[in-house]
């Protein structure tokens, strides 16, 4: 979706990977001018940062194929090894449930935190973590797209609701943001949005009906 948000502008975009949370540091120290990737919004994020949402997205956990470790909701997750991104609101949400799985008098949960979502989905093939919770988009096209198919599963989490996905920026760089929320609505109108969401198989779930700066 950025390639294409990118050529819309007559832009060609200069990419660097950057792993979360070294993102918003790179963005304040002008290192970079935007972050647009499955970033959810939350509350301290849009202390440092300002956003341009594009997505919704339902919280999943990435499991092997045919889910043999039967996670379907974080109560299952008590005494399994859970992996995450470093700096990912995911990892709150998993203590907060080791900690509900102890007050319950069951195991807690092994946390493990990873430099991405390819570092967890090597951890999760190798063995080492039952499974890997990120946002929905990430734990689909793992499940679609490795070896076919045929490696992992991708099971959305019903008790937690969507979250909201977005472009980041500097904190207060609204020129730039309201030219972002201008393209975003553009792409939606002229149906190129849903054409991205399609041609990566996508659930039309995650299409928002227009833009929305925050912060």
């Amino acid at each position: 979706m950025a390639t294409m948000g990118a050529k819309k502008l007559g832009l060609e975009p200069v990419w660097d990977n950057i792993i979360y949370p070294g993102q918003t540091p790179a963005i304040q120290a002008d290192k970079i001018d935007l972050v647009w990737e499955t970033t959810s919004v939350d509350e301290e994020r849009v202390k440092a940062a300002t956003f341009v949402v594009f997505a919704n997205a339902n919280t999943s956990v990435l499991v092997d194929k045919g889910n043999p470790a039967k996670i379907q909701t974080m109560s299952d997750m008590c005494g399994r090894k859970i992996g995450m991104s470093k700096g990912a609101i995911f990892v709150q949400m998993v203590k907060d449930q080791s900690d509900r799985c102890l007050s319950e008098g069951k195991n807690s949960i092994e946390q493990l935190t990873y430099d991405g979502a390819p570092s967890g989905r090597t951890a999760l093939q190798s063995g080492s973590i039952d499974g890997y919770m990120s946002a929905q988009p990430d734990t689909k096209y793992f499940a679609d797209t490795t070896d076919s198919g045929a490696v992992f599963s991708a099971v959305d989490l019903p008790e937690i609701p969507p979250v909201k996905l977005a472009i980041q920026l500097e904190k207060g760089n609204h020129e730039l943001a309201d030219a972002l929320e201008s393209l975003v609505n553009n792409m939606i109108e002229d149906g190129s949005y849903a054409q991205i969401l399609e041609e990566w198989k996508m659930p039309s779930s995650m299409m928002v009906d227009k833009a929305e700066i925050i912060g």
